[in-house]
Parts: structure tokens; C-alpha cells; sequence
């Protein structure tokens, strides 16, 4: 029997992808991640520990250097299936680098890319496709919501690690347990908090949960203060001054922050221009360190003053 996730994305590609993907054994869905097409190169897969390819036998295989090879027609009818056989519908994900389908999978596009007025216009002649595969993870965020959610007050949190080890996933279950309880407005900038698709959103992200999809931050952020009354704001990745001075905006307009930002340690910080002079504002009342390779697990959490009020034992 093959797993709901395998029914969910297999139609997504062409054959013989699909086919090979209907063959897998469900239980390797449980974890995996990504699935990488490459003109003239094999295919690959990966969960959460390594790669893999798939033999002529329809076999796993963890050398990843032989199996099936990914021809240009593949990558050609797997873009056709997902553009809905109408690329031009699809020109502003297109000009993004990614698309999102059904179940909030991300669907990444590299290519000749297309720059007019400094900006990317599109990409033409795509070579690789990355289907990254989304997961939830309910209940991931419980045994921290207690240094979050104190005494019915948010505190103003950042998530910090390294890309793939479950910035969003932890953010999105925060959102999750506090919206119970709180108005939480989400700015999905490449819709991977919510997930949405054809406007309703895929994930779970609880009871009291507004979502501007798509939407930059800053305008979202504008937007969700004037029409949305939220009482926490969320969003993937700061980093830059223009993000240090919408969050200093939405601080002092009395709503809170919750949020994600790369780095892997108390020194990183000091090298993100919005982390480090958030530090200085005391802006983040809670700095959230998840583990390098360990798939969101926190590591430690500080407070303002990067005192330490958690650490994993």
C-alpha cells in the first residue's frame, strides 16, 4: 500500500517518476524531505539523515551516483503537470524560483534566469527541479511554550539555525499552540509557514490565524497592523536593516513578534544587522538556538539579557 504522502505528490510527476514513486515502500515517506530531478543526472532523494537513488529494480540505494538517470523530457512533462499545462499562470512563482502545490509541498525551479530591471523576470530552460517536502509536526513546540507564553503575555521570539533544521516547523507549531489564545496574523513571504494553496491554507496553524501569502514583509506587516487588530505578527527569516526597523515599528505599536533568522550560535547574532541591533534595543525578550543536525530540537533558549533559561539535557 502506498502512503497518503505518496498519493499526494506522485501525480505531480512524469513518468517513469511517478511510477517509481508509487513502488516505494510507504514506510520511507515517514521522513523524507526532498526529491531532486536533474537533467542528465539521477535521481535523488533525501530524509533526514541521507541520500538516495533509486535502482533499476525499483530499489533504494544509497549510491547515489547510479540508478535511474533524469532525462530533459522528464523535467519538461513534470513542469507541464505542475504549471497545469499554463506557464503563464504561474509567472510571478516562476520569477520567485519555487511553486507551491497541494499539501504546502515547495516546488524549486533553477534555470537560465531572466533579469529585467535588476529584479528576475523568470526562469527559462529549467534543469533541476527540487520538490521539498513538507511536513508537520504537531506537538514539536509543547515542552518550550512555557518560556514563550508566559502569564497570558507573548514574549518577542526568534528562532535560530541553520537552513533545514526546522526554523519553520518550530515556528509554525508555536503558532499552533498560541492561537488558542491569541490573534496571530502569519506574513508567509514563500508560503512555507501555512502552506496555502488556491487560498486555504494547508497546515495547521490553530484557531485565531490570519495569513497574507505572499506578501513581502514589510507590506504585510503594514497591512496586518491597519486592517488585521493581530496580537502576535509571524515570519520567516530577518536579517536585513529594512526587517530591523519593521520589527522596532511593529514593537512599538504594542504587537509581538515571532520569528526565524539563520545562525547557529550567540556569535552569529552579532553578525545579522537585525539580530544584532535588536540585541542592542532589547527588541527579542526569547532567543530560540535549535541543534545543527538534528531536525528541531532546541538546543538552548535565552532571554533578553542572552541569559540562558534552557538547555536541552
Amino acid at each position: 500500500m502506498v502512503s497518503f504522502l505518496q498519493k499526494q505528490i506522485k501525480n505531480y510527476f512524469s513518468e517513469p517518476i511517478k511510477s517509481i514513486i508509487d513502488n516505494l515502500d510507504k514506510r520511507f515517506f515517514l521522513d523524507i524531505q526532498e526529491i531532486r530531478l536533474r537533467v542528465n543526472k539521477n535521481l535523488i532523494i533525501k530524509n533526514k539523515n541521507n541520500y538516495f537513488s533509486v535502482d533499476k529494480n525499483n530499489k533504494i540505494t544509497r549510491d547515489i551516483f547510479s540508478g535511474i538517470i533524469i532525462r530533459k523530457l522528464y523535467i519538461e512533462e513534470t513542469l507541464e503537470i505542475l504549471f497545469e499545462y499554463s506557464g503563464y499562470a504561474f509567472e510571478n512563482e516562476i520569477s520567485n524560483g519555487f511553486i507551491t502545490i497541494n499539501g504546502g509541498h515547495r516546488v524549486g525551479l533553477c534555470g537560465e534566469v531572466v533579469i529585467e530591471n535588476k529584479k528576475i523576470k523568470t526562469i527559462k530552460n529549467i534543469s533541476s527541479l527540487n520538490f521539498r517536502i513538507a511536513h508537520e509536526f504537531k506537538g514539536i513546540s509543547d515542552k518550550i511554550i512555557k518560556y514563550i507564553f508566559i502569564d497570558d503575555e507573548i514574549k518577542n521570539t526568534v528562532i535560530i539555525s541553520p537552513p533545514g533544521c526546522g526554523k519553520t516547523t518550530i515556528l509554525r507549531d508555536i503558532i499552533r499552540n498560541i492561537s488558542f489564545k491569541k490573534n496571530v496574523c502569519v506574513i508567509d513571504e514563500r508560503s512555507e509557514i501555512a502552506a496555502c494553496y488556491n487560498g486555504e491554507i494547508q497546515n495547521d496553524l490553530g484557531s485565531q490565524v490570519d495569513v497574507f501569502d505572499r506578501c513581502n514583509k514589510e507590506l504585510g506587516m503594514k497591512i496586518a497592523l491597519r486592517t488585521m487588530s493581530p496580537d502576535v505578527i509571524a515570519f520567516d527569516e530577518i536579517g536585513s536593516e529594512n526587517d530591523f526597523e519593521n520589527i522596532k515599528y511593529i514593537k512599538n505599536s504594542g504587537v509581538k513578534i515571532i520569528c526565524t533568522a539563520h545562525g547557529e550560535n550567540i556569535e552569529d547574532i552579532k553578525l545579522n544587522f537585525c539580530l544584532d541591533n535588536s540585541r542592542n534595543k532589547k527588541i527579542f525578550e526569547r532567543y530560540i538556538f535549535l541543534y545543527k543536525k538534528k531536525l528541531g530540537i532546541i538546543k538552548n533558549i535565552f532571554d533578553e539579557n542572552l541569559g540562558k533559561v534552557f538547555y536541552e539535557r
